[in-house]
């Protein structure tokens, strides 16, 4: 078999050897990789070795030298291999296999890890040289050319292959296939090849393999098809290349020959093909050079920015250290000054008092300048101004004193005699201190302070406030600084906030000085507010965290996100709730000066689980919606997390939040607790969470990916919206309003979160109970606000269709839509409240579910003020055709009537539309709507503000019910009635009573089915009138006459009811004979007179076998009026 150059066989020399021999050792084989430049497959060699413990020393030498791994491009070797160098996939250069080892080119690349890559993140920067820029511009456009000739140089060379390639096809058919004789291959054949087999080898699974052969042909990137040079479409795979052509050779089939474009394997001109070639390698290697180049240049621009970076840190350290400078300066000058001034006291002390005899008489010397005048024609200075000048200067020693006193003296004493002379009797002790009158001011200042300011009455040390800081920003030493620090803040034992105010004003001041900088407030005040964080009264703790607010905006960006937080955030966590708020305060501050996002998170996390808290005081809670929070947000609207973060938070906390759904029984007292709780709690959140909506409309609205100019929908920003983002997002929110108005629009990721939080609202509204109308009530207000901040367009056509849809018999949703619609301005909102009103009362009625949902929202829209548009929504049911939907209409407008809203102020609406339609339906010819209107019409009574004429037609309807052939609707208006007269005392003789009374003689003539019951009520209604002292006239005229027409009904037909009636008749008899006007001091009330009247029935419907004390009374009072009865007389005894 005849040996192919380039085989496995042919490199390693391993034919027609022994198996038990091999044919080279492994020394050759390294030698060989190495000098073929398969440097990945040495190093696995070499490896191997390692691992088996046959250490090459080749192979350890080579990879041990780096410069053997590096670009070797100043090499004169000879190179081998064909294919030219190709930029790697990692970004820098590798050498085509089969090059060898010391002309391999391993460029440095990019490094994901480290900071190598920097060029490529700064490689536009804007402040460097324009000499540098235009060269970079001349670079990218020699680069931009070298590619284009690029593109063009393989366009001709695929014209060039596809037009030979039929000649190509028949020579190869006519030549006789010889499988053991190598073909020479070109470099884009190669490539092509390369880069099926690769595929091959993925598509069924050979991933190592696959692995392997893509480091070995690390020159080739088989991602990419246009990279092998030929402006053809991608071939097939070699699957459908062998079933093509492959199988049609040894099957002899006559199909067809598929091309395919890797079937380049012969050319016409070969010359040209390679001179194409060498102009793509040239043109390669020089668009690699300018890519060096550009390269180079960006490095060069990130050291000129670094450069420049340095140069502005070093500028501002200069600054600091020229501030400081000048302030040395002028200390060394008041030091300078005051040094001149002590050295020419003692200089002119020295000399004696000849000199100065000497210096006074000079009449005739001539001035030194020349110009002729003399000293005689000045005026002669006098001893005594001499004197009064040596005065001026203040004598530091005893010794100078003595000086003095000898210079002024007229006698010429001794200086013996003179010292001894002051020593006894100049009033100065020898021992003082003559230093301390010739100090400056503020080492006098700083001296006494400390002892001044312990004997200063309480109201007088704030005065002292302002010389501390003088003081303070003055002197030079630190550890006096330090002290009067500590005594400003220690100035009082409680501060109060007239002294913290002055204080802090005085910091204020202190921090603009020159000198003060960030390092300075840092060691100097900071350490001080640290000392008084825990200090055991509150008031010391208050000055501290607003100290931090006023120190914050001096302080370098690192401080702030580390010492100042962590202040203040142990000032946030306090138990007084007065040091709670001023550190929330200054956390505010700090929040809105500070960029750190890990610590924005945690002061988030922070304040999110403070909203949390339930035992958190109200104080604190408002000023962290007040304060904090709107920071925050302003800050996650920034960075667009706002629904995702505070939002979705807020609500996971509400919907943890256990309320119970039915009221529980009076006896279970605990959990009627427990429901009040956590109503006050869930109420609280509910407004938390109302203020952070304004934040979630602008994230929505501001992220909306669509700015066109819409039509002008008139719709007029939000004053919150207004007052937080100002009016820029006016024409935002018409474009917002514009684009989601359209059904074709494309949500994006705040829209979608808002519509998921939606539908959490929905969930949770859904699940509050319908009695507990304060959770209603709030609701409502945060669905409402939600509305108005975003317009009645988005509402409208999103909103409002989303929570209809969640709509249910037995949830709440229905009542808190309309009141939430109810209270907009906008007219059409409005509007659609009642007409949700009404199409769902419509719907209850006639699918004969409970109007259960209905209620709440009469009581909320009345409690709202909302009596008009709801009276005049239903009475357009009032001439509805279904009985029932008129019943229930009654009813709710009873619930109108009767709730606890008054309607006062709305006389007209109760005179031209509800009162006309409860009489309507008062007189309606179905029984349960007259039912159903007894209650509602009978309190209209109530009213006060009522006309006569309006109480008499109500009466006189009530009278007619009172007659009415249906036992239920007597029994209902008896039961009203009775209840109206305590209440009523205007109408109660002329109305109500006569109506009352009048009843049992209608009776007579009807037979009612359950004629004991009505006994029973008009018994008991009849039972209030001895307790509200009604005059004889209405007691002997009518409640008499009604009571023996009772007696003689249940005598007749319910005997068991006769005692009760006995002692209701025993009693009006009593109340009449009563004269005194305080002679109901022990009278008992209503109800409990309704409830022993109870209690009388009761007893009287017991077997005879009752004890017999218990029957005493009830038999007197039979006897006395059996006896009434017998008397012999035409007159009844109640008109006697």
């Amino acid at each position: 078999m005849t040996q192919v150059k380039g085989t496995f066989s042919s490199i390693f020399g391993e034919e027609g050897l022994q198996p038990h021999k091999m044919a080279v050792t492994h020394q050759l084989v390294a030698e060989r990789l190495l000098e073929e430049g398969f440097l990945l497959t040495a190093l696995e060699f070499h490896t191997e070795l390692l691992e088996a413990g046959r250490e090459l020393k080749t192979l350890t030498e080579f990879f041990s030298n780096p410069s053997n791994l590096l670009s070797a491009g100043d090499d004169t070797g000879p190179q081998v291999g064909s294919s030219p160098e190709t930029p790697g996939k990692t970004g820098g250069r590798r050498s085509a296999p089969g090059t060898p080892g010391y002309h391999m080119d391993i460029s440095r690349s990019a490094s994901q890890m480290t900071l190598d890559s920097i060029d490529q993140m700064t490689r536009y920067s804007e402040d460097t040289d324009r000499r540098e820029e235009d060269r970079v511009a001349v670079l990218e456009y020699e680069l931009r050319t070298a590619r284009d000739t690029i593109a063009q140089l393989r366009s001709e060379l695929t014209d060039l292959t596809a037009s030979d390639r039929n000649r190509a096809d028949s020579e190869c058919n006519t030549a006789e296939d010889n499988e053991e004789d190598e073909v020479a291959i070109k470099p884009y054949e190669k490539k092509s090849l390369n880069f099926l087999v690769n595929d091959y080898l993925i598509r069924n699974g050979f991933k190592f393999t696959a692995i392997t052969f893509s480091d070995e042909c690390d020159g080739q990137d088989f991602d990419d098809w246009e990279e092998v040079g030929l402006n053809t479409a991608k071939p097939p795979n070699l699957l459908k290349i062998y079933r093509s052509s492959g199988l049609k050779e040894v099957c002899g089939s006559d199909t067809e020959d598929f091309s395919i474009q890797t079937n380049i394997e012969s050319i016409v001109d070969t010359e040209d093909i390679e001179i194409l070639q060498s102009q793509i390698k040239d043109m390669t290697k020089e668009n690699e050079s300018m890519q060096f180049k550009l390269d180079d240049m960006n490095n060069l621009f990130v050291i000129n920015k670094e450069k420049e970076i340095k140069l502005e840190e070093s500028l501002n350290l200069s600054n600091e250290e020229v501030i400081r400078s000048k302030q040395e300066i002028c200390d060394l000058e008041l030091e300078k000054v005051q040094i001149e001034e002590k050295l020419r006291v003692i200089i002119k002390n020295q000399s004696g008092k000849s000199t100065i005899d000497h210096e006074i008489v000079r009449p005739d010397i001539e001035r030194e300048d020349g110009d002729g005048a003399s000293i005689a024609d000045e005026p002669v200075q006098s001893p005594t101004n001499n004197t009064e000048q040596d005065c001026e200067s203040f004598p530091t020693t005893f010794e100078q004193i003595v000086h003095q006193t000898t210079n002024l003296s007229p006698r010429t004493v001794s200086d013996h005699f003179q010292t001894e002379l002051v020593r006894k009797v100049f009033p100065i002790s020898i021992d003082s201190n003559f230093l301390e009158c010739n100090d400056d001011i503020v080492t006098i200042l700083a001296r006494t302070l400390p002892k001044i300011v312990p004997s200063l009455v309480l109201a007088s040390r704030n005065d002292i406030v302002p010389l501390l800081l003088f003081t303070i920003s003055k002197h030079k030493d630190i550890k006096t600084r330090d002290k009067l620090i500590g005594i400003l803040f220690n100035l009082m034992k409680k501060p109060d906030d007239v002294t913290r105010n002055k204080i802090l004003s005085g910091f204020l001041w202190l921090i603009y000085q020159p000198g003060w900088s960030s390092n300075r407030i840092e060691e100097e005040i900071l350490p001080q507010c640290w000392e008084q964080i825990n200090h055991k009264y509150s008031e010391r703790r208050v000055l501290v965290g607003q100290a931090v607010g006023v120190l914050a905006s001096h302080l370098d960006q690192s401080i702030r996100t580390s010492l100042l937080v962590s202040m203040i955030a142990q000032l946030v966590e306090d138990k007084d709730v007065g040091v709670a708020v001023a550190g929330i305060k200054s956390l505010a501050l700090v929040v809105n000066l500070i960029e750190d996002d890990d610590k924005l998170e945690q002061i988030l996390q922070t304040s999110l689980a403070m909203l949390k808290k339930n035992d958190i005081p109200e104080e604190v809670m408002k000023e962290l919606d007040d304060s904090l929070m709107p920071v925050i947000n302003m800050w996650l609207v920034k960075q667009e997390q706002f629904g995702c973060k505070v939002m979705y938070d807020l609500f996971n906390d509400i919907e943890n939040l256990s309320v119970i759904g039915n009221i529980p029984e009076e006896e279970n007292y605990e959990k009627v607790v427990l429901s009040i709780e956590n109503t006050e709690i869930l109420v609280k959140k509910i407004a938390v969470m109302m203020k952070q909506l304004p934040y979630l409309v602008f994230s929505v609205v501001n992220s909306c990916p669509v700015e066109e100019k819409g039509p002008e929908t008139g719709q007029i920003l939000h004053p919150a919206l207004n007052s937080i983002f100002g009016s820029s997002l006016n024409s935002k929110m018409q474009f917002f309003s514009t684009y989601t108005s359209q059904d074709w629009f494309k949500p994006w990721l705040e829209y979608d979160t808002f519509m998921e939080l939606l539908a959490r609202l929905s969930t949770f509204l859904s699940s509050i109970p319908l009695h507990n109308l304060s959770i209603l009530k709030h609701s409502s207000d945060l669905l409402s606000f939600l509305i108005e901040l975003f317009g009645p367009s988005f509402a409208q056509s999103k909103i409002l269709p989303f929570l209809e849809s969640k709509i249910s018999s037995t949830n709440s949703i229905l009542s808190i839509l309309t009141l939430s619609l109810s209270q907009q301005e906008d007219a059409v909102l409005k509007s659609h409240s009642m007409a949700l009103l009404n199409k769902w009362v419509t719907h209850l009625c006639e699918t004969g579910s409970p109007c259960a949902p209905i209620y709440p929202a009469i009581s909320l829209l009345c409690c709202s003020q909302q009596q008009s548009l709801l009276v005049d929504t239903l009475r357009e049911l009032v001439a509805s055709p279904l009985p029932s939907l008129r019943a229930e209409t009654a009813h709710l407008l009873h619930l109108v009537v009767s709730s606890d809203s008054s309607l006062s102020g709305q006389e007209e609406l109760v005179s031209r539309m509800l009162l006309p339609a409860m009489v309507s339906l008062a007189s309606d010819p179905e029984v349960v709507v007259k039912l159903s209107a007894v209650p509602g019409l009978a309190a209209l009574l109530t009213l006060s503000f009522l006309q006569w004429e309006e109480k008499e037609k109500i009466s006189i309807q009530l009278n007619a019910l009172c007659e009415d052939s249906n036992e239920k609707i007597v029994l209902a208006s008896l039961q009203q009635i009775g209840q109206l007269l305590p209440v009523c005392p205007d109408i109660r003789d002329q109305l109500l009573l006569p109506t009352l009374c009048a009843a049992p003689a209608s009776w007579a003539t009807k037979s009612f089915a359950n004629k004991q019951e009505l006994c029973s009520t008009l018994l008991t209604s009849l039972s209030f009138v001895p307790e509200l002292h009604e005059p004889e006239s209405i007691i002997s005229g009518f409640v008499l006459p009604a009571l023996v027409a009772l007696l003689e009904t249940v005598q007749q037909d319910f005997p068991e009811l006769e005692p009760s009636v006995m002692v209701v008749m025993s009693e009006v008899e009593s109340s009449r004979r009563i004269q005194e006007p305080n002679a109901g001091i022990n009278e008992m009330s209503p109800v409990r007179r309704a409830s022993t009247s109870s209690a009388a029935w009761s007893s009287s419907s017991e077997p005879a076998g009752g004890s017999p004390s218990s029957a005493t009374g009830p038999v007197k009072v039979k006897d006395k009026v059996t006896k009434l009865f017998n008397k012999q007389s035409n007159v009844p005894f109640w008109k006697k």
